[in-house]
């Protein structure tokens, strides 16, 4: 299907008669992707770039969620330099710099193809060679989606969590499961549920549409009922961590 794109102040909308993308060029986050009018990544945070993970009774040991404070809010005030839309013969292809702390960046670039495929790279980049940051607890992106698309299907270590300092027990295979199976339940709730070495992960309801993620060599994720922020009680008040 021919592809249309619509440069306005605060979006670039790319649309075709299957899908409706919308990127915000004020935050670089994805505010919306629908396809075929239902949508896949709800409005309220869209699809936007994390750098944070509930912390762990081991991360609380090490002082972790204080040392690493600044990765929490990374990427909250991002600002755009560098942007650019490219129009390729069946696809178009946007580009920016995203700052997300005073001294990093990550250089985005979307391609997004009539069908409704879009790849994409993301390279976090230090602005400054001293910097004396920490490294982040985590990078990937993150999103949410209609809660009846809770099938999980991947390719990659299980089928129980596993991390990449403890994951020899887990092998590689095809799994099929569901967002409420891959929770664990610590005694007190905290970061679970991740799986690594996947090399491809789809998430589905019975009926409608599918996301399907493919990476070009491993990824992790996490598919969980809950977000990052209920596993984070700091800004919660008279709530024991132990």
């Amino acid at each position: 299907p021919d592809l249309h794109v619509k440069r306005e102040i605060k979006y670039i909308n790319v649309t075709s008669e299957k899908f409706n993308l919308i990127i915000n060029t004020e935050t670089g986050h994805i505010d919306s992707f629908t396809i075929k009018g239902n949508k896949v990544f709800l409005d309220d945070i869209g699809f936007k770039p994390n750098f944070w993970r509930g912390p762990t009774d081991n991360d609380y040991g090490a002082s972790m969620p204080y040392n690493k404070q600044i990765w929490k809010r990374a990427g909250n005030e991002s600002k755009l330099s560098n942007l650019n839309v490219a129009y390729e013969e069946h696809n178009v292809v946007i580009s920016y710099n995203m700052s997300v702390t005073p001294e990093h960046v990550i250089d985005m670039r979307y391609k997004v193809f009539p069908s409704g495929t879009i790849t994409f790279k993301a390279k976090l980049i230090p602005t400054n060679d001293k910097t004396e940051i920490p490294s982040p607890p985590r990078f990937g992106f993150r999103f949410h989606l209609p809660k009846e698309m809770n099938l999980v299907t991947y390719f990659g270590r299980g089928p129980h969590e596993n991390y990449v300092d403890r994951k020899q027990s887990a092998y590689i295979d095809l799994f099929k499961t569901t967002v409420e199976d891959l929770y664990f339940p610590y005694v007190r709730p905290q970061e679970n549920g991740h799986h690594t070495d996947t090399g491809w992960l789809m998430l589905s309801k019975m009926k409608g549409p599918k996301i399907l993620i493919v990476s070009d060599n491993k990824m992790e994720f996490n598919a969980l009922r809950n977000t990052v922020e209920d596993f984070d009680d700091e800004e919660q008040k008279n709530i024991p961590r132990q």
